[in-house]
């Protein structure tokens, strides 16, 4: 029974990245989905020392299928990012902050940290982060930490229905992707308004619906719960709430282009992944649950960037600024 649900998992997982690797080459984007390179990492020592962290980490001697998602997630993404990204799209997503060792950053959405660390080496800015997710949370204090970064970081819970932000404590404050899994999307923007400085700026990215016929079903496909409940809205309906918050908004643009891209080059390391994964030498790591999270991810991301393609899903950048 075990190896035919290995086999099951192989399968399906296989038939999603040749899906991604398709949809890739369509567009032109070299994806190397059979090969061995990594977008993430440049060799398996840089997975092999995030395997050895989690695993051999404060989490005992059993390895749950939350903590190997994280694994995967960075072994795609890079350490400390739950998503796509890279340093060159988050230092042009940041140059509306102006970002400098005088000012305090709001980051809505902290993650694992790996963009607030970024930040915190190139702007010396003091940072103060927000994470809904307890798990996240835990792992991301003790990433930070170990890097040397907690006098210039601070991250804290946070719920986005009640969450009350310190007033105008913020130079900027960023949101990527995070409010899509808000439900009360205009309440948390009029908190961040509030953060701020007269003045200040907040650049938000996120998913949004390009085609009406997106229903929940297939928004469902896309985006599996593990982070949260998606609340997805068009363009149009983002924009309503930031002007209703007080915000004048500078730049609403598409930049879809520029994940799409992310997507297809982070899942090339695919088999890299899943060959440190399953040699790592662990008692706690039960293979077939390494397949199973890479698979659903695999299936996942594959039916993220058909919707991509298809435009029926979007992401969108808005720079806001409020008045002086």
């Amino acid at each position: 029974e075990h190896e035919r649900e290995t086999r099951l998992v192989i399968c399906a997982m296989t038939a999603s990245l040749e899906n991604i690797a398709s949809k890739g080459a369509k567009q032109g984007i070299d994806t190397h989905l059979n090969g061995d390179e990594s977008h993430a990492f440049d060799d398996a020592s840089h997975i092999e020392s995030i395997l050895a962290q989690t695993f051999v980490g404060d989490h005992g001697s059993e390895v749950s299928e939350e903590l190997l998602r994280l694994v995967v997630a960075q072994g795609l993404w890079g350490e400390g990012y739950l998503g796509p990204g890279s340093p060159e799209l988050l230092a042009e997503l940041i140059i509306p902050l102006q970002l400098s060792n005088e000012k305090n950053l709001g980051i809505i959405g902290f993650g694992l940290g790996g963009a607030a660390r970024h930040i915190a080496r190139e702007t010396e800015v003091k940072i103060t982060g927000y994470e809904r997710r307890s798990n996240i949370l835990a792992e991301a204090l003790r990433q930070f930490t170990a890097a040397g970064l907690k006098k210039n970081i601070a991250v804290k819970a946070y719920k986005p229905n009640s969450v009350r932000l310190p007033k105008e404590k913020f130079d900027g404050v960023i949101a990527f992707q995070e409010l899509s899994l808000v439900e009360n999307k205009e309440r948390l923007i009029k908190q961040v308004y509030r953060s701020l400085k007269p003045g200040g700026t907040f650049v938000l990215t996120d998913y949004v619906i390009a085609n009406g016929d997106f229903d929940q079903a297939k928004q469902a496909s896309c985006f599996s719960g593990t982070s949260g409940q998606t609340f997805l809205c068009s363009p149009e309906e983002y924009t309503a709430t930031i002007e209703k918050s007080g915000f004048d908004i500078s730049v609403q643009e598409d930049i879809t282009s520029q994940p799409l891209s992310l997507i297809v080059q982070g899942w090339a390391g695919w088999r890299q992944i899943l060959k440190a994964m399953i040699g790592f030498d662990s008692s706690s790591v039960d293979e077939a649950s390494i397949l199973r999270v890479l698979g659903e991810q695999a299936t996942e991301w594959a039916n993220r960037l058909d919707a991509l393609n298809k435009d029926d899903l979007a992401v969108y950048q808005f720079v806001c600024r409020k008045p002086a």
